[in-house]
């Protein structure tokens, strides 16, 4: 799809208006290499093969629906195509004709045009007759009628099943990682792609597939739509840290955090410390955890804070004597800290409903006895 080296232009009706649209656009963005049609219906043949023709050098790609039937297919190679980004379902005879005409191709499935009920049958059936496909995408497209979400969810499991199994390349586009992938399996590092089509609602904050999530349309966030967090972030002073299927917890105190961080798999990644290094900052944790004894931090480290650019907890372990902290709260809201666990015994109980009430924007709540970070 479209990337920085990548033109995209709409393939007009006439072979004339076609080539003009293609010099405007190579006119306007010289270093393209790659110029990629994007067809709303069947393409006309001559008018592909005229766009194609003017692509000077450079790569063209046609993105459009399936071709009806192997014929057409054909034309479509004749014409000099060499690769499509097809919306399925593809007809088996179609497949192969791209196939023998040498047209690398990708196929997307809209939800709009298949049902989930229906989804994994057409998988099987596209792998089947072209093991060769470079990728297969599923789609929802925004405004498009909600599917059902349960149903999409194992449609989505059952087609990673079917894509694996055949070593083609999968994924989702438009589609939160609650549904399109609830275990984490394809999470990795990789960031989303945003789309202000595309929205968080209220379980998404502390779910821990946020990191690699795009959000959804807005039209499935009606009541009682199915969507919800598979597991909540959990922060690595609460006993159930680090045993989660969807986190990992890579903790510093002095100790290298740079290949424990790079090479987490999960698409939550804590990084839990007492001081934050400026070689840190660039490292792709996805949340920061900082642990400070006594309410006590060194100004590097408050100063760090307020260019992390993710979520920052932070843990103050304190001991049973209370004390006034209310100073270093401020501190830390200022930077841009929007949670605040106190590692405290139960001595703290009052001072933790007097902090929420001193600071009402921030979560603040006591954890304890805590265990030794």
């Amino acid at each position: 799809m479209p990337t920085p080296d990548r033109v995209v232009v709409p393939l007009e009706s006439t072979a004339a208006a076609a080539v003009a649209a293609v010099a405007d656009a190579l006119a306007a963005h010289p270093r393209s290499r790659t110029v990629l049609f994007r067809a709303a219906s069947a393409p006309d043949v001559e008018v592909l093969a005229a766009a194609l023709a003017a692509c000077a050098g450079r790569a063209g790609e046609l993105e459009a629906p399936a071709p009806a039937d192997g014929s057409e297919a054909r034309a479509w190679s004749a014409a000099g195509l060499r690769r499509a980004w097809l919306r399925g379902p593809a007809s088996a005879e179609a497949l192969a004709a791209l196939r023998e005409g040498g047209v690398r191709v990708a196929l997307t499935f809209d939800l709009a045009a298949v049902t989930p009920r229906a989804l994994a049958a057409e998988l099987e059936r596209a792998v089947a007759a072209a093991p060769w496909l470079g990728s297969i995408t599923v789609s929802a497209e925004p405004g498009a009628p909600t599917p059902d979400l349960e149903e999409l969810r194992q449609a989505l499991g059952r087609a990673r099943t079917i894509t694996r199994a055949a070593g083609v390349s999968f994924s989702t586009q438009g589609i939160p990682a609650c549904v399109a992938d609830p275990d984490g399996e394809a999470a990795g590092h990789r960031r989303p792609r945003l789309s202000a089509d595309l929205v968080w609602g209220a379980p998404c904050p502390p779910c821990a597939l946020r990191p690699v999530c795009v959000g959804a349309p807005a039209t499935w966030w009606a009541p009682d739509e199915g969507l919800v967090s598979p597991e909540a972030i959990i922060e690595p002073w609460e006993p159930a840290a680090g045993t989660t299927r969807l986190q990992t917890v890579v903790r510093g105190f002095g100790e290298p955090v740079e290949g424990p961080v790079r090479a987490a798999p999960t698409p939550t990644v804590w990084l839990w410390t007492d001081r934050l290094q400026e070689a840190d900052l660039p490292l792709p944790f996805t949340h920061l955890a900082i642990e400070l004894t006594q309410a006590r931090i060194e100004l590097d480290t408050l100063q760090r804070l307020r260019r992390v650019g993710r979520p920052v907890h932070a843990g103050l372990r304190m001991g049973p004597v209370v004390v006034d902290v209310r100073a270093m709260v401020h501190a830390l809201e200022s930077v841009g800290v929007h949670t605040v666990a106190l590692l405290a015994p139960e001595s703290w109980v009052e001072a933790e409903v007097a902090l929420r009430l001193a600071f009402p924007q921030l979560d603040v709540r006591r954890i304890g006895p805590p265990a030794e970070g």
